[in-house]
């Protein structure tokens, strides 16, 4: 399995020998699984009218505060940066919502 950029998902139950010669000697794929594009593994769940490429549950926490909410900011960031105190990416503390919404 030479691209990088799939998804295999296949049963809990499946031989850790044939899935291993599925991905490194391009064997069959296991009964029941199935390959897809990491961007289809990521979306599935995902509002269908969003557009925006994040995940779900990051996508419907942002909706609820405004656009300039320092928390918005933090939960979108492409980047996270850890506080230093919480050791959190997104800071309830650090980041607070300047929006007043919940």
């Amino acid at each position: 399995m030479a691209d990088d950029n799939k998804v295999v998902t296949v049963p809990e139950d499946v031989d850790p020998g044939t899935l291993a010669k599925f991905i490194f000697e391009d064997g069959p794929l296991p009964p029941g699984g199935r390959v897809e594009g990491v961007e289809t593994f990521m979306a599935r769940g995902r509002v269908e009218d969003c557009d925006c490429e994040l995940i779900q549950c990051v996508c419907a926490i942002a909706r609820q505060h405004a656009e300039d909410c320092k928390f918005r900011k933090a939960l979108t960031c492409a980047i996270g940066i850890e506080c230093e105190e919480h050791g959190r990416d997104v800071c309830p503390v650090c980041d607070p919502c300047t929006c007043s919404k919940p």
